[in-house]
């Protein structure tokens, strides 16, 4: 028999075949990080096996509709901010953390000028997967915002923000 130690994941003790020789798998579990497991045998001390890494799939990461931040439901005055946020998630349902992410934006009036300052236009996931930016406009104009994972190419589009004068 074989005997398993892990901490991020589990595996499942066996017994070796005829040659031995075990095929173990490894499952991991929610949280993401680097880990050793260790291995024994019957009157043998503990041994490492090599590093598991466990991470996120990058080429799966995308936008979860649930989990994006809610949007004016009326128009905002011009010069304000509001903030907006996405998470993201890979197909396993794990976040991915440390992931660049590009804002950009679409002019839904044909000829406008108004143009949206995004801030920042560009940046990384927390460690909950959450990207966050600031927009504002000095114009008035709607605006359809967009966030890109660069691991995987994967976009979602909220709903258009409308900035607008307060004078009458």
């Amino acid at each position: 028999p074989v005997y398993w130690q892990s901490t991020l994941g589990t595996i499942i003790s066996g017994t070796t075949d005829t040659n031995g020789v075990l095929n173990a798998q490894y499952t991991p579990g929610r949280i993401q990080g680097t880990e050793t497991p260790m291995f024994w045998l019957n009157l043998m001390d503990p041994q490492f096996a090599p590093a598991v890494s466990v991470s996120y799939d990058a080429l799966s990461l995308a936008f979860i509709p649930d989990f994006r931040s809610p949007l004016p439901a009326g128009p905002v005055g011009l010069g304000q901010e509001v903030e907006v946020y996405a998470t993201l998630f890979d197909q396993y349902s794990n976040l991915g953390p440390n992931s660049l992410v590009r804002w950009e934006y679409e002019n839904e009036e044909s000829n406008a000028t108004a143009a949206l300052n995004i801030r920042p236009q560009q940046s990384y996931t927390n460690q909950d997967g959450l990207a966050r930016v600031f927009v504002s406009s000095t114009g008035a104009g709607s605006f359809t915002l967009i966030a890109r994972s660069e691991a995987s190419a994967n976009s979602i589009k909220f709903d258009p923000i409308t900035f607008q004068s307060d004078e009458p």
